[in-house]
């Protein structure tokens, strides 16, 4: 929808814009949200360097272009027309010349679906550099003096690794392995044991209530809830994105259920702006979508969640310091 190319539109940089900022290979809509580490924050020479390779490559197609080579001249310009096509495209609707252009495609065109983040079409920019930034290191390298081509030709080898130095120690540290907290596995039997030998399709609600959030057992990083790939039984989460033009395409009843209990509780109206002053009885509430338990992780927001505590219909069976579980005595 337009919501959602406006939601993950390329992100300009604070200082030299959107083009810049594509064609230094940057421009992720998470960029704005600083869930990750950036080589812009470990390296402040990215603009200087970004310079570098725009000017190697620009030498690259001066070098094809100035010669006419018949057999190089053809696949030159096929390239030259896919990185221009690929900067427009990767702009999107950030580039107001563009944007309703880009909203016409999307919409006449729905496999352009797949380019929902146009930021994807930096690669082919990225191999418009590895293209005609070779040939134009070489074009460089004939200009030199042959004892220090060498020299050259080590320091642009060297060169994509200063950029990003970020790809060094597991991403500076953002990738490594973790484990899941000893009390997950725990709830997990727990919920598993108390179907074993019934016919129990029950659901189990995760709170917070969010698709995207950190979790502080993965380093505190900001990653998709993993619960519904964790747990064995059913599990009830959000599945929305919550940005600011574009909050979520989830659908289901029972998720608009939770997310009409949520408005009412926290807002006291519900999703038809209705206002509503009658306390939630969570448990009863929950029954009618066949919640039988209700999960609170300690992450995030967690502590707005513990109206769940004045329940009267819910228990609480199990908590640590990662989770709470509640059982459902409406169910």
């Amino acid at each position: 929808t337009r919501d959602d190319l406006i939601a993950f539109q390329s992100f300009p940089d604070p200082v030299f814009g959107v083009i810049f900022n594509l064609l230094s290979g940057f421009g992720f809509w998470i960029e704005a949200q600083k869930y990750f580490i950036s080589p812009k924050n470990i390296n402040p020479l990215w603009p200087i360097i970004s310079v570098v390779f725009i000017s190697l490559a620009i030498a690259g197609v001066y070098k094809i272009f100035k010669n006419k080579e018949k057999t190089s001249l053809p696949l030159a310009i096929s390239f030259v027309v896919l990185f221009l096509a690929a900067l427009d495209f990767a702009g999107g609707i950030a580039l107001p010349a563009f944007a309703e252009t880009a909203f016409w495609l999307y919409e006449k065109f729905p496999f352009l679906i797949g380019l929902r983040e146009p930021q994807k079409l930096v690669a082919v920019i990225m191999f418009g550099y590895a293209y005609f930034g070779s040939i134009g290191l070489s074009f460089l390298a004939d200009k030199v003096k042959p004892a220090f081509k060498y020299v050259l030709l080590g320091f642009f080898c060297l060169l994509p690794f200063i950029y990003t130095p970020t790809i060094f120690g597991g991403f500076w540290g953002q990738l490594k392995p973790v484990s899941y907290p000893q009390s997950w596995t725990k709830v997990n039997n727990l919920i598993v044991d108390s179907g074993r030998g019934q016919n129990d399709d029950s659901l189990t609600l995760f709170f917070p209530w969010h698709q995207y959030m950190r979790f502080g057992f993965a380093n505190n990083l900001v990653l998709a809830n993993p619960a519904p790939r964790f747990f064995t039984k059913p599990i009830l989460a959000a599945e929305n994105y919550e940005t600011k033009s574009l909050y979520s395409h989830d659908v289901r009843p029972e998720s608009l259920h939770i997310e009409g209990l949520l408005s009412i509780e926290k807002e006291r109206v519900n999703l038809a702006g209705e206002e509503v002053l009658d306390r939630i009885k969570w448990g009863e509430s929950t029954a009618v979508i066949g919640v039988k338990y209700i999960l609170l992780a300690k992450e995030s927001d967690w502590e707005t969640y513990k109206f769940l505590d004045k329940s009267g219909d819910l228990k609480k069976i199990f908590e640590d310091q990662s989770l709470i579980l509640y059982r459902n005595l409406a169910l």
